[in-house]
């Protein structure tokens, strides 16, 4: 494993546990709100194992938090515009179903559209 996801994991296992911890969650209660297995957020928060996106799409909206907060790429918890507009709701459920490689691209594609209103906002 590079430094680069041994860093990401280490991160994402520390503020998983966290945020957990700040709402007053137990393991047992986060896994069956999300279906997760109490030993497989056991093992994320360890850093003995790292989520599938679409786990941690599951994680965040039960912790009210967004991906980027859980993999410490934001400081802003806050996950509620998100979920409070339904488009983006349903998008994000959509995303559950897809298989990793669609949601590589759905992440590449993202990244571009970043990088080039970057681009225009900076001209």
């Amino acid at each position: 494993m590079s430094k680069f996801s041994e860093n990401l994991q280490s991160q994402f296992g520390e503020n998983l546990k966290r945020r957990r911890e700040e709402l007053g969650v137990s393991r047992e209660e986060l896994a069956t709100d999300t279906g997760i297995s109490y030993n497989s957020i056991y093992k994320y928060e360890k850093n003995i194992s790292f989520p599938r996106i679409s786990v941690m799409l599951k994680l965040a909206k039960s912790l009210k938090c967004t991906i980027d907060y859980l993999l410490g790429k934001s400081e802003s918890q806050d996950s509620e515009e998100l979920f409070d507009d339904p488009r983006m709701f349903e998008m994000a459920k959509g995303i559950l179903n897809l298989s990793e490689s669609r949601i590589s691209s759905i992440r590449d594609f993202y990244e571009f559209l970043k990088w080039r209103e970057s681009s225009i906002t900076a001209k």
